[in-house]
């Protein structure tokens, strides 16, 4: 809870705050009000918290629904601290017009109250995915030190899912598309290839990971998918961030995984054999960019925790 302010002459907060504005906004435990657009939701907020503002209320600059809006990270908010959020075009404008029109002893009297509500899912089970690509090492490290965490919780209770980025490159040039996709350019690897993967490889991987970890979970044992943990330590101990088939391979026969099983999966997911063909679709990663397109940030590895998208 906090007291509002609104800056007329940096309405969108673009622009770093003038000093005599963070001394004024100091004395307080303020929100601060800024319009969309103009500059990306990180700058804005960083802007605020940098005058010393509690928390960044973004208006919407059109009429829509937001709760399917995702106020994305443009790849620098790592370091933010404060909170924000973002609210209707309508509402926004409601508090503009009110806080323009009052003297300053009236807006001393106003407080504004934020809240940020968790979705809870049927029977208080917590829903977690984590996005990510097999050839980010980043992500890979993360994992093998998250195993031993996630092999604790509770699974009656604790809902894991990996998901893999792609990106759609339909009109790229033909040489990336012959090495980095599949379909004619719909489903490239994300992470760039080099002289030691293609692109290619990296999509096969992925999506050798996704059908060996659906695999394992259709068998509904309780200990199941702690064997694709164990896969994705042993692959990235041995093969780093160049996972291909062969390396693959050998980790799928020391931890006796059943590669013919998996690989059916992937072949199967395809339309056809020829996967070079852009009349050639794959549903499972078509159901990968969908999901991405809604809850994904610009920036990977993420997680969703029962729909809301976190990083940092």
């Amino acid at each position: 809870m906090g007291m509002i302010h609104y800056d007329k002459n940096n309405t969108y907060a673009c622009d770093e705050f003038p000093d005599t504005e963070i001394k004024r906004i100091q004395e307080q435990t303020p929100f601060m009000l800024a319009k969309r657009g103009k500059c990306s939701f990180v700058q804005k907020v960083r802007n605020m918290e940098n005058a010393g503002v509690a928390a960044g209320i973004i208006i919407d600059d059109h009429k829509e629904d937001i709760e399917h809006v995702l106020m994305s990270d443009d790849g620098t908010g790592g370091g933010i601290r404060i909170p924000s959020m973002l609210i209707g075009k309508k509402a926004g404008e409601k508090l503009i017009d009110w806080i323009s029109s009052v003297n300053q002893t009236e807006s001393a009297q106003m407080s504004i109250m934020m809240d940020f509500i968790m979705n809870h899912t049927e029977n208080n089970i917590v829903n977690y995915d984590f996005w990510f690509t097999s050839s980010s090492d980043r992500a890979l490290d993360f994992l093998e030190d998250f195993a031993q965490v996630e092999k604790k919780m509770t699974k009656q209770h604790v809902n894991f899912e990996p998901h893999y980025v792609f990106w759609q490159c339909q009109h790229c040039d033909k040489r990336y598309v012959a090495r980095d996709c599949y379909g004619g350019g719909k489903y490239c690897a994300v992470e760039p290839s080099n002289d030691k993967i293609a692109g290619h490889e990296i999509v096969d991987e992925d999506l050798r990971q996704k059908c060996l970890w659906n695999t394992l979970k259709a068998k509904k044992e309780e200990s199941a998918t702690d064997k694709w943990w164990d896969y994705m330590a042993r692959v990235h101990s041995t093969c780093y961030n160049v996972i291909n088939e062969d390396c693959s391979k050998t980790a799928f026969k020391h931890l006796n995984l059943d590669w013919t099983e998996v690989q059916k999966c992937i072949d199967d997911s395809f339309s056809s054999k020829d996967r070079t063909s852009p009349s050639t679709t794959n549903k499972i990663i078509d159901a990968e960019i969908t999901y991405w397109r809604d809850y994904g940030t610009n920036i990977y590895p993420s997680v969703v925790i029962n729909k809301k998208t976190f990083r940092g």
